[in-house]
């Protein structure tokens, strides 16, 4: 009987211990269970993130692209919805653009990039924002300190031997590898590639001439040569009448030609293009715009426009640069049909500056001011004035304030 009882107590006590067992390895079971779907999720919320990431930036890229549009109607009106595949980031990816008209002159736009993650799940990141029908440089502009900005509304650039003010022409466009394309005559069949860096030409590329110049992109250019040249660039003006002014010199264009005699000749000889301009207002998309034009050019059948009287010229010189360092030399007008001297039949070439404490002057053009030495990147606004030759050179309007010319370089396009 004693013998019995004491194996019911072993059996039960096994019985026990193997409950327990049992229960410890559900309780690990869940564990490691738990923890594989700790470590699972982590990775996938990890993933998940990264693709936000680079789903985002993919939005913003679009969004700044599309805000840093040329400000004209072309590229304005024909901002409209878009969807297309992310490029870089794989298959899956897929963007798309919608936009909304607020009003003539401004669109909404949102921006979004659509995924599937690792768990099979659709998602999505989206950015919104205005897109206005103006570029970003003339809300730019507006912060800019008033006597820096001269009354005809261009920003002041003083001009002095072998310097440049600004390396780049006001009306080159930007492209997407960082340069600027420039064409030096409007509606001709060649552009030029500029670092904005150095000012340095870099290539010279043909383009269709049916492309409006404001609107060039890499798309439009085509045979490109490399160059290496510096760009000189400006305006000519012409004055009649026995008091000339400098402000409102617009009499028509006496043709010309452009040259730039160097000091030692070695190396390519520079050549210059001469183009004889005229300025229209025109209404563009609900907005009165300025533009400049060919002297010749008649508006289309739906285009009209109101001639402003302003005439000039402009001459552009690609100087190529030796390798070892700058260039030095003359900026010359070779007049053609008429002639320069000091008599009242002939006439005299003066010369837009600035003196060395910023005041506006006018100084003959056969003096220091045309000869430059060392010249190691573009310069442009090298501007001039032709007046009648017995009358002395001009004087331009005393500074408003802080001694800044308020019309140096007056009413340059």
């Amino acid at each position: 009987m004693a013998a019995f009882s004491t194996r019911r107590t072993l059996d039960g006590q096994h019985g026990v211990a193997l409950l327990e067992a049992l229960v410890g390895a559900l309780l690990l079971s869940l564990a490691l269970l738990a923890s594989a779907y700790l470590h699972t999720s982590l990775r996938h919320h990890a993933s998940l993130a990264g693709q936000r990431t680079e789903a985002t930036r993919a939005a913003q890229q679009e969004l700044e692209r599309i805000r840093a549009l040329p400000g004209q109607p072309e590229a304005f009106n024909a901002l409209s919805r878009h969807e297309a595949d992310v490029p870089g980031l794989g298959g899956g990816y897929r963007l798309v653009r919608e936009v909304e008209l607020l009003s003539a002159t401004l669109k909404q736009a949102r921006v979004s990039v659509r995924w599937t993650d690792m768990a099979g799940h659709p998602q999505e990141v989206a950015v919104v924002s205005q897109v206005g029908s103006l570029l970003p440089l003339y809300s730019a502009v507006l912060s800019m300190a008033p006597a820096a900005v001269p009354s005809s509304g261009r920003p002041f650039a003083p001009v002095a031997p072998g310097q440049g003010a600004a390396p780049v022409p006001a009306d080159a466009q930007p492209l997407e590898d960082g340069r600027a394309v420039w064409r030096p005559v409007h509606g001709g069949h060649f552009a030029y590639l500029i670092d904005p860096l150095t000012g340095w030409v870099t290539a010279r590329c043909q383009v269709p001439a049916s492309s409006p110049s404001r609107t060039l992109s890499t798309n439009d250019l085509r045979a490109c040569t490399t160059v290496r040249a510096a760009l000189l660039q400006g305006h000519v003006r012409f004055a009649s009448g026995a008091t000339p002014d400098p402000e409102n010199a617009n009499a028509s264009v006496m043709p010309f030609e452009a040259h730039v005699a160097l000091v030692t000749a070695t190396g390519p000889s520079p050549s210059c293009e001469v183009q004889s301009l005229k300025t229209v207002r025109q209404d563009i998309g609900g907005l009165t715009q300025t533009r400049t034009v060919a002297a010749d050019a008649q508006p289309g059948s739906a285009a009209r426009w109101v001639d402003t009287g302003e005439r000039f010229a402009a001459y552009s010189c690609l100087v190529p640069l030796p390798p070892d360092g700058g260039w030095s030399g003359r900026w010359v007008l070779r007049p053609r049909g008429w002639s320069l001297g000091r008599t009242a039949t002939s006439h005299r070439v003066c010369r837009y500056a600035a003196d060395r404490n910023g005041n506006g002057t006018i100084d003959p053009g056969d003096e220091h001011l045309d000869t430059y030495r060392d010249v190691r990147g573009s310069l442009v606004q090298q501007n001039y004035l032709v007046v009648r030759g017995d009358l002395p050179c001009p004087r331009a309007r005393a500074a408003p304030h802080n001694g800044v010319p308020a019309d140096t370089f007056p009413h340059s396009p």
